[in-house]
């Protein structure tokens, strides 16, 4: 009964994918944000 384990590597999976979207989102929406206050000063 394999189902488990392969559940567990899913959830894994997408908690690692998670975790790269949201520091990828972050750095973009970082560098965006720092424009955007150049741009309106």
């Amino acid at each position: 009964d394999g189902k488990e384990d392969e559940e567990d590597a899913k959830k894994e999976l997408a908690e690692d994918l998670i975790a790269i979207v949201t520091s990828f989102a972050a750095r973009i929406y970082g560098q965006r944000s720092k424009e955007h206050d150049s741009n309106t000063g």
